[in-house]
């Protein structure tokens, strides 16, 4: 279990990793993408983003498992883009947080639009 939020976002971002570089396995497998292609893990944790991008944190998230640290090592060997989004542009928000109706149509028609392109 997480013992802070940043450690959860980590957890998190771990995980969308793993499966990110496996769609884009999947993908170049099929020829829908390039070789060259880099999956891009977005996160609006800014503790996520500079754990990840930053090993000199490492005394302060030493009671993170090392198997989450997974997604540092993919960030820094180039085989994943980890960039900070913010919370208000960051369309999984509304399935996990209580929004304005308007927010939350913007929000969701933003998402169709992602899928859709």
């Amino acid at each position: 279990t997480a013992t802070s939020t940043t450690e959860a976002e980590f957890v998190a971002a771990s995980d969308a990793t793993k499966e990110s570089l496996w769609l884009g396995r999947l993908a170049r497998t099929f020829r829908q993408c390039n070789s060259k292609w880099i999956p891009t893990v977005f996160s609006d944790s800014q503790g996520v983003v500079a754990l990840a991008k930053n090993p000199v944190h490492h005394n302060a998230s030493k009671h993170i498992e090392v198997w989450y640290h997974f997604v540092r090592d993919c960030a820094t060997s180039g085989k994943l883009n980890l960039e900070k989004i913010c919370t208000i542009d960051n369309v999984s928000n509304r399935m996990t947080k209580c929004l304005a109706p308007d927010r939350f149509q913007s929000l969701r028609l933003d998402g169709v639009n992602e899928i859709l392109v």
